[in-house]
């Protein structure tokens, strides 16, 4: 049974400070295929919306994606600290295989993409609203995605939401 996934949903859906961070991507964009790392300056975004903030580099095209910066409250949420670690290496899989498809759609689209997770306890709850936005280096291939996030339900609803979905043995 399937317990956790993405639905794409219209800009317009996000919450106003995710669209806040969207727009700062935009500023930076202008006409060039994305902003680069160097100029994305994660100070930028609306300050509560950093610690549920993720940057990945990508790898070998997309094969993996390296966490340059995983927020404290995903690491909270998530029970695990991914700075400097592979997504490939998070657990557990059914999330990280959630995970690793919407990144890679975001180099195959080479373009933003705006989206509900949903998670599948014992009914849907809609965990968080995000946006996973390309960055690149050179201005040709996507090097890095960001991934600015909205928790509805705040840090410890949405640990305990994630911990008993993921270790239910109904599930």
């Amino acid at each position: 049974m399937q317990r956790y996934d993405y639905e794409q949903i219209e800009f317009s859906a996000l919450p106003a400070d995710v669209l806040v961070a969207f727009d700062y991507w935009r500023s930076l964009k202008a006409d060039r295929l994305a902003p680069s790392w160097p100029e994305f300056d994660l100070m930028k975004l609306p300050a509560h919306l950093i610690p549920y903030t993720n940057v990945v580099d990508v790898v070998d095209g997309g094969k993996d994606f390296f966490c340059r910066f995983y927020g404290s409250s995903l690491a909270e949420i998530h029970g695990k600290e991914l700075s400097s670690k592979l997504v490939s290496t998070a657990e557990p899989e059914e999330l990280r295989e959630a995970v690793l498809i919407s990144m890679r759609e975001i180099i195959e689209i080479r373009r933003p993409m705006a989206r509900v997770a949903q998670i599948y306890p014992r009914h849907v709850v809609t965990l968080q609203s995000l946006i996973r936005m390309p960055l690149s280096d050179d201005g040709k291939e996507i090097t890095n995605i960001v991934t600015v996030a909205q928790y509805q339900r705040g840090v410890r609803d949405s640990k305990e939401i994630v911990a008993t979905t993921f270790t239910s043995k109904s599930g």
